[in-house]
């Protein structure tokens, strides 16, 4: 008999008991890669299974243990993965796979990844891209018994609240103030205002000048309509998220932002998101000033928050070394491999 069972997930067809058990292995391999955070909640892996925004199709497989009892279902590994529906990168489908560690080298990954291929294939897409970290090992030694190769690598760090210097925050914003004079800065919490979404696919196109090494990834166009489904998503997904803009006064034009999110089941880490100033007002402080007035607003009134974590390039030295300043510390190392679906399918299972 099989030890597992694959099955492709309808999120509006799965009962209960398989939630539970899908969030069961979520939270084990939540535990390996981030062991000192909350764990997600039900609610949250069911949200992010079922709510996508119509630019991103996932599709979903799970393994089943076959010798669970089927009012007690087990989960054991499962494979989801995204292509966009945008003009660019319509050569990428991005792939995650997770696999319970009493489960792994037995094939059980191989066979998850087929569907990937699989599902490459019939949307004609040529690369497959993953991401593994330093603190599951057995991902990047799958990914590369597979042939991937690593296309980017990154600094995921992270910043305790407890130790910062508000001195050296309250010193940024002052001189900043002074350097970047008929500017000014606040803050958005939720979606981004419906007059603003063509600039903030200005400023995010600036983050296309940050380093992506070996990555065969093309610059993204951020239209209004896709920054509204991605909004959408996430109010649906009950994410909280602050944006910190810096605006020119005299013409209203937006210079530069950097943003900060939350999930539900954890406030005691702020995940750092993009930060951006577009080139014209580069070298007036403005990405100090912003990011230093977000950390003095969450040290305010999210007193909950111990940690701020983000990650970088390994080769983006503007910004390792703002965050250095600032008292940011390696937290674990990142990879993003990319595998052209030709060797993927000389490795995957039939």
């Amino acid at each position: 008999m099989d030890k597992w069972q694959l099955q492709q997930v309808i999120p509006a067809e799965l009962t209960q008991p398989q939630w539970q058990a899908i969030h069961t292995l979520s939270v084990t391999l939540r535990q390996e890669s981030l062991p000192d955070d909350p764990p997600p909640t039900l609610v949250e892996v069911i949200q992010s299974w079922s709510i996508h925004p119509p630019v991103a199709e996932e599709r979903a497989w799970v393994a089943w243990d076959a010798h669970a009892p089927e009012e007690a279902p087990r989960a054991i590994g499962y494979n989801r993965t995204t292509i966009l529906h945008m003009e660019e990168n319509a050569h990428l489908a991005q792939m995650y796979i997770g696999v319970h560690p009493a489960a792994r080298r037995q094939g059980l990954g191989r066979q998850l990844f087929a569907f990937s291929i699989a599902f490459a294939q019939e949307t004609g897409r040529r690369l497959i891209i993953v991401e593994s970290n330093s603190n599951c090992p057995a991902g990047g030694a799958f990914l590369q018994a597979a042939g991937a190769e690593k296309g980017l690598s990154m600094d995921v760090v992270q910043l305790d609240l407890q130790q910062i210097d508000r001195t050296l925050l309250r010193s940024w914003i002052e001189r900043a103030s002074e350097r970047a004079a008929g500017f000014e800065i606040g803050c958005w919490d939720g979606p981004y205002p419906e007059e603003v979404l063509p600039q903030i696919g200005l400023v995010k196109a600036a983050m296309d000048e940050a380093p992506m090494q070996d990555l065969d990834v093309e610059d993204f166009k951020w239209t209004p309509e896709v920054l509204r489904q991605l909004d959408e998503n996430m109010v649906q997904r009950q994410i909280t998220r602050w944006t910190f803009y810096a605006r020119e006064t005299a013409t209203g034009n937006l210079a530069g932002f950097t943003e900060i999110f939350w999930s539900p089941s954890n406030p005691i880490v702020g995940q750092q998101g993009d930060t951006g100033v577009l080139n014209e007002y580069k070298n007036k402080g403005l990405g100090r000033w912003i990011k230093a007035a977000m950390l003095e607003k969450v040290l305010a009134e999210k007193p909950e928050t111990r940690y701020i974590r983000t990650g970088n390039a390994t080769t983006n030295a503007p910004m390792q070394k703002i965050n250095q300043e600032l008292g940011f510390r390696l937290f674990r190392s990142a990879w993003i491999w990319q595998i052209s679906v030709d060797q993927a399918q000389k490795f995957g299972a039939p």
